[in-house]
């Protein structure tokens, strides 16, 4: 795997793909929206359509602000709320530049690193209910010095973020997609996930029967299954949060003393249940990731399993490793990332 620059990857996509296809890009600031009972009508009195998407980020300007469908607030499960974002040079790309974001947990949230070809992302999620935007940035700083890091000429930026979903996603002819309909905090880049899996619910929709319209029970059922989505990787983030033992500071004593049990979602027909433990053989052969950061923060793990598994899926367990042995051996045969990336994308420059 390896990073990209998001940015790049989307004016790629629009020039090389869209454009192509037939899509009109419109570059034009939104100054009124017209409305009826069935919802949206136009846009600054010209642009009309059957269907509008909201893509328009936090400010969710169709759904939120024209439509007033409901926010559900999250932050009594996920109280960050606040990052600083910058980028930094590397010092010795072919050592930092790894095929992995690595996030680690300090004062008041987390810090990200994302190494890509030109340069690293690095930004501090936190809390500003415990921390200042000024003293977030002076935490962020001393985590940069203490990995010799050099931000001298960095721009730092600070962003605040809208934790949650709107009660409905699609409503009447606007369906939201991205920032619009809610946001997780950035933990597991669940941000990119989300859209995906909204668009091909959406894509289903707008495919089912070959129809030319959409009934409320096509909206229903995109609500329910986005929702249901949505609420389950809240979940998830939540868990590596409810896991921790750390109480060095007030932001961690508290985390560690909250019942993420008491502040579950309410939707009870969500099946992805995080925070209870399940049989381990679900566990073992789950996909989701959620064994992975059990077993990283010593909910359960191996040493569990052992007395409850059978024979033969000790023997699988003996496969994996025998394969992980195989892959080491061949990784220690192939170029490092920096060089096979210059090689077969980057035409051989740096």
């Amino acid at each position: 795997a390896y990073h990209f620059d998001a940015t790049k990857f989307g004016l790629w996509l629009r020039d090389h793909y869209c454009k192509p296809k037939g899509v009109k890009h419109i570059i034009e600031d939104v100054n009124t929206i017209e409305t009826n009972k069935n919802g949206i009508v136009s846009l600054n009195k010209k642009h009309k359509a059957d269907m509008f998407i909201d893509c328009t980020g936090f400010k969710s300007m169709l759904l939120g602000e024209t439509l007033k469908e409901p926010f559900n607030d999250y932050s009594n499960l996920l109280v960050n709320n606040k990052a600083w974002a910058t980028r930094i040079p590397y010092k010795d790309k072919e050592k930092e530049l790894v095929p992995y974001t690595n996030c680690t947990a300090i004062e008041n949230g987390w810090v990200w690193n994302i190494p890509s070809w030109e340069r690293i992302g690095t930004g501090y999620v936190y809390s500003d209910k415990y921390v200042s935007d000024k003293g977030a940035l002076k935490e962020f700083k001393k985590y940069l010095d203490s990995k010799g890091s050099d931000y001298s000429a960095s721009e730092f930026k600070n962003i605040k973020m809208r934790v949650g979903r709107h009660k409905r996603l699609f409503v009447k002819n606007v369906c939201a997609i991205g920032l619009s309909a809610g946001f997780i905090e950035p933990l597991e880049s669940n941000g990119l996930l989300s859209v995906h899996e909204f668009l091909i619910n959406l894509v289903k929709v707008m495919r089912r029967g070959n129809q030319k319209t959409i009934s409320q029970w096509d909206r229903d059922n995109f609500n329910v299954e986005c929702s249901r989505f949505f609420d389950g990787f809240t979940e998830f983030v939540a868990m590596h949060y409810a896991l921790s033992h750390r109480e060095d500071t007030k932001y961690w004593r508290d985390i560690n003393n909250r019942s993420f049990y008491v502040e579950r979602l309410t939707d009870q027909s969500i099946k992805a249940d995080v925070l209870v433990k399940m049989s381990t053989g679900d566990y073992m052969r789950s996909d989701s990731g959620h064994h992975v950061v059990g077993v990283g923060l010593r909910y359960f793990g191996f040493d569990v399993f052992e007395d409850n598994l059978s024979q033969d899926e000790k023997f699988k367990i003996k496969l994996r490793e025998k394969q992980v042995e195989e892959w080491n051996t061949i990784c220690k045969t192939k170029p490092k990332l920096l060089q096979f990336l210059k090689d077969n994308i980057h035409n051989g420059s740096l």
